[in-house]
């Protein structure tokens, strides 16, 4: 389901470009309007490498107005088709834009394609943000006898939900329906989920905003093996481009007796995921910054004790009309304290962030008696999360403090442990530092859940001072091997 987007300057490169990916392509398209210069010649002996290997091949022309290269006006390109067309062999596809249908060249281009066996793929492109629906209905002009191709530009989770309900009301299953951009990507990983019969990838260069490379969405994603019954996973995030579950989860799905994958789903609004699971329909998903609170309110939801405590889920599944939470950040938080030798029970420990990580780990660390100090730039949030802690663990001492007085309090507090839970410092940032006023006296113990990069700024700090430190890497694996254990007893029970 994988069609590979030759963006080449000329006809060798496009077929090396091809054969790189042929492994897991099915189809390719010839960018013409990227070479240098048209041989009608060249052109043939090209078509006739390609048509050899790969079941679909599509010849396209892209004018600048739907994020091409061809210099021309489209009138020059219609004449520049006309006259390579009687040249060329048959069984092929070509790419002409909704906007010139019924006009007398646009008609002539399609008479000589179906004298020569051609198939017509009726394309429309539109790169301002959100749903254009004057667009959705002018593809209803597109004839029976052509595959319609719409691409736009999605702003939300709520919008690529649209796009999904019209692609299922539209030729579902003879179409190809994309969303662009980051809002678009889950569209582009699932092309079965809109009806399309595939999806576009790069083979170098990107052909439109949000394409993935065609040995990423092959390798990370498996694209090119999912299909009708295929059914998906996905992690919730505003960012998840960085996220790394899809090379945890995949590979797992792939050595399972499962028809199933895993992919990136960036979400707008933590009250959409329950949506989207219910309308795509996803068996479960990974929910990261900034929704892990936001999920305890979806309709439906049944949380487990751990998410009741923390206030805060990290994984979902379904069983039948009910969405079951759960919590797999605290033990796998909790895992590479322990197999670095930490003693809990009256450790003083200062965590810095009161999001649904930081409540996973004050959780963690105060049900195994240590001394916990929650530092955050709202202090009220950090107050809460410390009466919480207090109200829901007997005998827990969790202390708050803000964010501007956190050196003060820290030196007061002493911590043999320093936990760093918020997103300060991820790529891109990876200069940024949570605290940079805090010197190491290299005693403590310091943990940065972040895994990307594995040494922040802050965790080079502490190794500066001769401090031991943590990266988020082996919490990463060890909740994530908890999901993975949910994700696989869900579709077993299903």
């Amino acid at each position: 389901m994988i069609t590979v987007t030759l963006m080449a300057a000329d006809p060798m490169e496009a077929v090396r470009q091809a054969l790189e990916h042929q492994q897991y392509a099915s189809g390719v398209e010839l960018r013409l309007d990227c070479w240098l210069a048209i041989n009608p010649e060249k052109l043939v002996l090209c078509l006739g490498e390609l048509k050899g290997r790969f079941e679909n091949v599509v010849l396209t022309v892209r004018l600048p107005r739907d994020g091409g290269k061809w210099s021309g006006t489209r009138k020059a390109r219609n004449s520049l088709l006309l006259e390579l067309i009687p040249g060329l062999q048959s069984d092929i596809y070509l790419d002409l834009e909704i906007e010139q249908i019924n006009d007398p060249d646009d008609q002539e281009i399609v008479r000589l394609c179906k004298a020569k066996g051609f198939s017509i793929i009726r394309s429309s492109h539109c790169f301002d943000p959100g749903i254009n629906h004057e667009l959705l209905d002018k593809m209803g002009d597109v004839p029976s006898d052509e595959l319609p191709k719409i691409a736009i530009m999605p702003s939300s989770t709520s919008d690529l939900l649209d796009l999904l309900k019209f692609a299922r009301s539209y030729r579902f299953g003879n179409q190809i329906v994309l969303g662009m951009g980051e809002w678009g990507l889950p569209s582009r990983l699932c092309p079965a989920v809109f009806g399309s019969r595939w999806t576009y990838a790069a083979a170098a260069v990107a052909g439109a905003p949000g394409q993935l490379d065609a040995s990423e969405l092959a390798g990370r994603f498996f694209t090119h093996r999912m299909n009708q019954d295929s059914r998906y996973f996905a992690i919730f995030g505003n960012p998840v481009s960085h996220s790394r579950s899809p090379d945890f989860h995949n590979p797992i799905f792939q050595s399972s007796d499962f028809n199933a994958g895993y992919i990136l789903f960036p979400l707008s609004r933590a009250e959409n995921g329950a949506r989207v699971i219910r309308e795509w329909p996803l068996c479960g998903a990974s929910i990261t910054v900034p929704h892990k609170q936001g999920t305890l309110l979806w309709p439906g939801a049944k949380a487990d004790d751990a998410v009741k405590a923390v206030g805060a889920a990290n994984t979902v599944v379904t069983q039948g009309q009910d969405l079951l939470l759960f919590n797999t950040d605290v033990e796998g938080f909790l895992s590479p304290l322990r197999q670095a030798g930490f003693q809990f029970d009256g450790a003083r420990c200062v965590v810095i962030g009161a999001g649904g990580a930081g409540r996973a780990a004050v959780y963690g660390l105060a049900k195994n008696g240590a001394q916990v100090l929650i530092v955050n730039r709202t202090v009220e949030k950090a107050q809460k999360l410390a009466s919480q802690m207090r109200d829901c663990l007997a005998g827990a001492r969790v202390l708050a403090e803000s964010m501007d007085k956190a050196v003060e309090g820290m030196r007061a507090f002493a911590p043999q442990l320093i936990v760093q839970t918020t997103d300060v410092g991820m790529e891109p940032d990876v200069m940024a530092d949570p605290l940079p006023d805090w010197s190491f006296s290299g005693d403590e113990l310091v943990y940065d859940i972040i895994y990307t990069p594995p040494q922040t700024s802050f965790l080079g700090r502490a190794l500066a001072a001769g401090c031991r430190i943590i990266n988020g890497q082996g919490m990463f694996d060890a909740q994530a091997a908890a999901q993975s254990r949910l994700f696989l007893d869900a579709l077993a029970a299903q």
